[in-house]
């Protein structure tokens, strides 16, 4: 299991990104906007990103989720809480 952690100083924003060497799939957690670190760990890494969570309503950010399921051709899916409503 590799687990890689993107912090933004200054903002306390997290990212994570879980993946499973066995299978080669990966989830993204609370992606920033900046997505290519993201990318570029998972295929160093040899993972297929196949799911983007969202754990809460970034208030104080804008998250990248559409971002990287758009530069991963919208394989992945993502998945939101319920937090914030439908449209959110």
């Amino acid at each position: 299991m590799l687990l890689h952690q993107r912090f933004v100083p200054g903002l306390a924003i997290a990212s994570y990104i879980i993946g499973d060497e066995r299978s080669g799939e990966a989830a993204v957690i609370d992606p920033t906007r900046d997505v290519s670190d993201i990318i570029d760990f998972a295929r160093q890494h040899d993972l297929h990103i196949r799911h983007i969570l969202e754990t809460h309503v970034h208030a104080d950010f804008v998250c990248g989720s559409r971002e990287l399921k758009a530069r991963l051709n919208d394989k992945p899916v993502i998945h939101a809480s319920e937090y914030g409503g439908k449209d959110w």
